[in-house]
């Protein structure tokens, strides 16, 4: 008789670098892939909407502006969420509400959605603090911007996101408007991208991206891509109950 043979199971093979590589390129790959199909889904649904075509054509290109943003470099993304003021410093006060507990709610969400996404996520505060040290209490708004700095160049491959309002004394005006530094030419695709992508919800807001013109002291500096995105006007009433609107918030995020 002939014995049978036992198989020895097939020896598994470790994953070189180079295919764990692949096989996170191809994870982001996939996921820029849902992210775009879903911003197109939007931008169709917009034809039928008061957002129309020309909406539609731009956050299609904007689609293509982010996957050349996110897929610039090798190395992890790491997505600095910044909720401006805190503390001491309330920021802008109008219509019963404080800049810096809007910008927490916001930052806080965005945070949220993107470390559901997969991404690493870092916010430079999550309660409501200046960010300065015991000894620094004389200078505490110069220490907190300098401590913001820090955090945002102790990350080799970032972006930076500051989250702030707006305030004018004529009540009339609002409107989302995105800022970018001019110092790392990619922060202005990046600014175009939340613009343009926030047409979706605010297909009346006709505001465009500005530089920085070294006036915004963390996008002057930051060596970064770098974006400050002011998401309304406190002291447009109207504009000023959205943004303290927890459902609008989660949309805006």
């Amino acid at each position: 008789m002939v014995e049978n043979m036992k198989k020895k199971p097939p020896e598994k093979k470790q994953s070189s670098p180079k295919n764990i590589y692949k096989d996170a390129r191809l994870s982001m790959l996939i996921f820029c892939s849902i992210v775009i199909l879903i911003l197109l889904f939007y931008c169709f649904a917009s034809l039928f909407t008061s957002i129309g075509y020309e909406t539609f054509r731009k956050a299609r290109d904007v689609d293509e502006k982010i996957t050349a943003v996110i897929n610039n470099n090798y190395e992890p993304l790491t997505i600095i969420i910044d909720p401006g003021h805190g503390g001491e410093d309330p920021g802008a006060v109008a219509n019963g509400f404080k800049e810096k507990e809007l910008n927490l709610a916001i930052a806080s969400k965005l945070q949220e959605l993107l470390s559901i996404s997969g991404y690493n996520v870092v916010m430079t505060r999550s309660t409501d603090i200046l960010l300065y040290k015991e000894g620094e209490e004389k200078r505490k708004k110069y220490y907190d911007l300098h401590n913001r700095l820090k955090i945002i160049e102790s990350y080799e491959n970032c972006i930076y996101v500051g989250i702030l309002m707006n305030k004018f004394p004529v009540e009339k005006y609002n409107g989302l408007q995105t800022f970018y530094s001019q110092v790392n030419s990619l922060s202005k695709d990046l600014a175009l991208c939340v613009q343009e992508s926030s047409k979706l919800l605010l297909p009346d807001n006709n505001r465009k991206i500005k530089p920085d013109n070294n006036k915004i002291f963390l996008l002057e500096h930051a060596s970064a891509p770098a974006i400050l995105v002011e998401c309304g006007f406190l002291s447009n009433q109207r504009e000023a109950q959205m943004l303290a609107n927890k459902a609008y918030q989660e949309k805006l995020a």
